[in-house]
């Protein structure tokens, strides 16, 4: 049940780009706070959150849950802004900062958004 990279077949202009995850269970923590996700009544959390903060459906998890399969279901957009895989990740990748910020986590946890233009 550990934490992975999703790699789905992308667009072939967009090679095998993948979404960056460091595996720090942010967004499992705000995942909670979303109407329809089980929220753990002591932490707020996803009730699927483990005390190391882990998935425990990770293989199983929701869409909601899954960065590509956001950018498929969203057609390549957000509000109506169409973009390209690599700008839909790092615009998620911004929102785990934010996230990490929020919950007052160590700076480690942070992808670098340049990382998404590296060869």
């Amino acid at each position: 049940m550990g934490r992975s990279t999703e790699v789905l077949t992308p667009p072939p202009s967009e090679g095998t780009l993948e979404f960056l995850c460091s595996g720090c269970g942010a967004c499992c923590v705000w995942a909670g706070r979303l109407k329809d996700m089980p929220q753990n009544p002591q932490t707020g959390a996803c009730i699927h959150l483990t005390s190391d903060m882990k998935c425990s459906i990770y293989d199983t998890r929701p869409d909601i849950c899954r960065i590509d399969k956001m950018y498929e279901i969203n057609s390549g957009s957000i509000d109506g802004i169409e973009m390209s895989r690599k700008e839909f990740y790092k615009l998620n990748t911004m929102a785990c900062h934010r996230m990490i910020d929020e919950e007052g986590m160590d700076e480690r946890w942070k992808i670098k958004i340049g990382d998404y233009d590296k060869e």
